[in-house]
């Protein structure tokens, strides 16, 4: 890879594979290199089939796609691609890298090699980790820098469910041109910046959502869930528009964004009610990878939310535009226990979101069952979901009262199997902040397995996925469990 000094990178591929089974030749069917349309120019400079008996092939190609010919096992592939940035972007002249070593899809690697050729007069700052080699550094005559990393037989990845993602383990390599944080922040706040606004329209809604509301916090709690419910989420992640957000104006007229837009929104409906409120960029993730924010860089995140400093005696915390029917002191299972990057006014703070507790985070449920000589039973329910396990139930209750007993009936089935429901008591929560309840009853068909001399109940109803996670006898990664919840059943 060639990085020039304004930002666009030059990029030669090299891939050479050999197909060892029948399944493998299926897979390479069909090549096309990699690239981002619009943004790139991408194509296949050449495409060398070395088949087994020895004979070699070279079928033609079709601009940055090829079409291989039958593969047997035993055949190896040569394909070799360019990929050219058309122009410069909107990130300006920054140059990033995250290079992960080893196969996308898991494959055994013979020989990796990785050589970065970056214009001279700029600064770089490279991190290696995960058993990756320092770079063999040197200076072409022109003052070019090159690095070069290579590494040899990569062991087959054996994926396990619940472990980490690669980059907690695998061979990596990053580049960024960023000094720090605080030169990201500026760089990430200059592109926002126009786009925060408030407009007489906002004033209206922020007045009318807070009439009659003499306490700051209830405030907060009308706005954030203006934002969250009445804003419908739609994702933007092309162009400009996956790191840029739109007006607030814009957002608040159309009444709908993505994850920043909400965030930004957020702050400036909030600045009206005398609330700080800054942008977070997050990398989302529902089993929380350890996030390594060593080099500053835009590919660490994929998410942003919104942080409130302590204010009118509040303490600090995060508030997730996206979260739908969450309270404003539940955050989504993805956030928690990230690193993040909080920018305010153009000053980065690294700060981590809290976790938390299987207390806040648990569902309780009772079933009570009245037996029947003839195999079935009676069957009188509970359920009261603290925290993101309520949050299911609340949306439901809350948006489909038609289909109420419909779907306490699918539910109802899911667990104790045929059934016929009886009364249901579940009314809608008043608020996304009030508690959730769910009682119903209904009459069981049948229970458990009977035969001639005995009857096998069961003792608890337990969706639990560690159950089959334990069936490995061992493990190579860590095993991740997300977010801390609880889970309390009584049977009678």
């Amino acid at each position: 890879m060639r990085a020039n000094g304004n930002g666009t990178t030059n990029t030669y591929h090299h891939w050479i594979v050999r197909v060892l089974t029948p399944d493998g030749a299926g897979m390479l069917t069909t090549f096309h290199v990699p690239a981002y349309q619009g943004e790139q120019r991408a194509r296949l400079l050449a495409c060398t089939v070395f088949r087994r008996d020895g004979t070699v092939q070279r079928p033609p190609l079709q601009g940055a796609s090829v079409r291989l010919p039958d593969l047997q096992p035993g055949d190896t592939v040569s394909l070799e691609g360019r990929v050219d940035d058309l122009a410069p972007t909107f990130f300006g002249d920054y140059f990033g890298l995250v290079h992960t070593f080893g196969s996308p899809e898991g494959s055994p690697v013979r020989s990796e090699e990785l050589v970065v050729l970056a214009a001279k007069g700029r600064d770089y700052r490279l991190q290696e980790l995960h058993g990756a080699p320092a770079a063999e550094a040197t200076v072409l005559a022109d003052g070019t820098q090159q690095w070069r990393w290579q590494m040899r037989e990569l062991p087959r990845d054996k994926p396990e469910p619940r472990r980490p993602q690669k980059r907690e383990f695998e061979p990596l390599v990053r580049i960024t041109t960023y000094r720090d944080w605080d030169h990201f922040a500026a760089w990430w706040w200059n592109l926002i910046k126009p786009q925060l606004e408030v407009t007489p329209a906002m004033r209206q809604t922020v007045a009318k959502l807070c009439q009659g509301l003499d306490d700051t916090e209830a405030k907060v709690r009308a706005i954030y869930h203006f934002v969250t419910t009445d804003v419908r989420y739609e994702a933007w992640e092309f162009g400009v528009h996956g790191y840029k957000p739109y007006s607030t104006a814009i957002i608040h007229e159309r009444r709908h964004g993505d994850c920043k837009d909400k965030a930004l929104l957020l702050c400036a409906l909030l600045g009206e009610i005398g609330v700080p409120c800054h942008p977070v960029l997050i990398f989302a993730d529902p089993l929380r990878t350890t996030d390594d924010l060593t080099l500053p860089m835009v590919q660490h995140f994929n998410h942003c939310i919104a942080w409130l400093p302590p204010h009118h005696g509040q303490p600090g915390r995060f508030l997730d535009g996206t979260a739908v029917w969450h309270p404003t002191d539940t955050l989504p299972d993805m956030d928690q226990g990230a690193q993040v990057l909080i920018v305010d006014q153009g000053k980065a703070e690294l700060q981590f979101v809290p976790v938390t507790t299987p207390e806040q985070n648990v569902l309780a449920s009772e079933h009570t069952i009245a037996l029947r000589g003839d195999g079935g039973a009676q069957l009188t329910t509970r359920e009261a979901p603290r925290g993101n396990r309520a949050v299911e139930l609340r949306m439901m209750l809350a948006t489909e009262p038609a289909r109420r007993a419909e779907v306490v009936e699918r539910m109802l089935v899911q667990r104790f199997g045929k059934l016929t429901l009886g009364k249901v008591d579940a009314a809608a929560p008043a608020s996304p902040e009030a508690p959730v309840t769910l009682a119903a009853s209904a009459e069981l068909s049948e229970i458990g397995q009977r035969t001639a001399s005995s009857w096998q109940l069961p003792s608890a109803w337990v969706d639990d996925e560690l159950l089959a996670l334990a069936a490995d006898d061992q493990r190579t990664r860590p095993m991740l469990l997300g977010a801390p919840s609880g889970e309390r059943q009584r049977v009678r």
